[in-house]
């Protein structure tokens, strides 16, 4: 049983396809700057640094 009126209902599922829409083109622009600036190589090492540098994430 929902509580929101019709035609809150209707717009939800819009309202999701747009959040989802807005990271997704957010990170696809983040890896399109971050690709001309450094190799694939290097990014996809990045993740594993931290550890072989041992710095500690918290």
């Amino acid at each position: 049983m929902s509580f929101a009126p019709p035609s809150a209902r209707r717009l939800l599922p819009d309202l999701l396809l747009l959040i989802v829409a807005i990271i997704w083109g957010g990170s696809y622009l983040a890896t399109q700057d971050l690709a001309a600036a450094s190799s694939a190589a290097a990014v996809m090492c990045a993740p594993f640094v931290p550890r072989a540098l041992d710095i500690e994430r918290y």
